[in-house]
């Protein structure tokens, strides 16, 4: 019933537990595909005695070339009806599978909690934090009922807390975006949000994100071409809206999410760079059309300032408050 995608890369301290959280499920028609991304630790080793193991498993190893590629991978060897994914550093709740069989029904979207556990870099768990109230009654909706309005309440970004139908991926060939190595996850949920109706929030904390308090946060990403990453996703937000009949204007939320990516590319594109290239860079950024059009139906000080800014011709200020604002 259940495909299961895990994409893994260069996690051989955590990957036993995340492999073992899927096969201590107390519902068992499930299949677990593991995807591992080029290790060059023994992620792939203890994945490959696991599934020598355990006939529930198969395991296959890519060219490192990012998650969304091991995920898509994974979406083309997927036998189940449903799709759900996790990654090789976290784990689920034991009753993840037989829950979301009980609640799926006609459902094409279901969507469950996110815990995020908050470890030291000793590995000692120190707190555990979720934006849910466990035990509270589950949701049932047309996302035309709350196209702008869940994204304020929910984490709907993630692929990891849903489970997707496999017959609504084939049918419109969603996969995730290989030229996006920022909020792809979004961008392959808006897709698919694009072409369902119906959706169920499961009031349950099911799924365990693993975060370090010690690790460094540092932006490490690598845009193929200029501001490509944000006209794709800005493309599917707007697909996604003109298809549940809401306005740009009204999903502040997604406004600011697309704009942040034009913003943080931007950013990454200029580091290390004089102030000549910095200016191309952002004039190429005002002259982009999906630009113009979400910053126009953006709200708020910063934005009114930056639009003053544009307007006026003040590039080194604009480039000075993108900085105080997003780094």
């Amino acid at each position: 019933m259940f495909s299961v995608i895990m994409p893994t890369y260069n996690c051989e301290k955590y990957i036993q537990d995340a492999i073992q959280s899927v096969l201590a499920q107390t519902y068992t028609d499930f299949e677990l595909i593991i995807v591992d991304d080029g290790s060059i630790d023994s992620t792939y080793n203890i994945c490959l005695k696991n599934a020598q193991k355990y006939s529930k498993i198969s395991v296959y190893q890519i060219s490192h070339t990012g998650v969304s590629a091991a995920r898509n991978f994974g979406l083309s060897k997927a036998k189940g009806k449903y799709i759900l994914f996790i990654d090789g550093d976290d784990t689920w709740d034991v009753r993840l599978l037989e829950l979301c069989a009980k609640e799926q029904n006609e459902n094409e979207l279901l969507v469950f909690g996110i815990r995020t556990d908050f470890y030291s870099s000793e590995g000692e768990l120190k707190e555990s934090q979720s934006i849910l109230e466990e035990g509270t009654t589950s949701l049932s909706f047309t996302l035309n009922e709350c196209a702008t309005w869940i994204f304020s309440h929910y984490n709907m970004s993630s692929p990891c807390n849903k489970v997707y139908s496999r017959s609504v991926l084939q049918q419109y060939q969603i996969s995730f975006c290989g030229e996006c190595v920022y909020l792809e996850d979004l961008k392959f949920n808006l897709d698919y949000f694009e072409h369902i109706e119906k959706i169920k929030i499961l009031n349950c904390n099911l799924y365990y994100y693993r975060v370090f308090l010690d690790k460094k946060q540092i932006l490490k990403r690598k845009f193929k071409q200029l501001f490509v990453n944000a006209d794709k996703l800005f493309i599917s937000v707007k697909q996604f809206l003109t298809q549940k009949q809401a306005a740009l204007q009204d999903s502040s939320v997604l406004v600011n999410v697309v704009l942040r990516v034009y913003f943080e590319e931007l950013l990454v594109r200029s580091q290390g760079q004089d102030n000549r290239i910095q200016k191309q860079y952002l004039e190429t950024l005002n002259q982009n059309s999906n630009f113009k059009k979400v910053l126009n139906a953006a709200s708020g000080k910063f934005f009114f300032i930056f639009k003053i800014l544009k307007r006026l011709g003040f590039r080194r200020l604009q480039m000075w408050i993108i900085k105080r604002r997003y780094w």
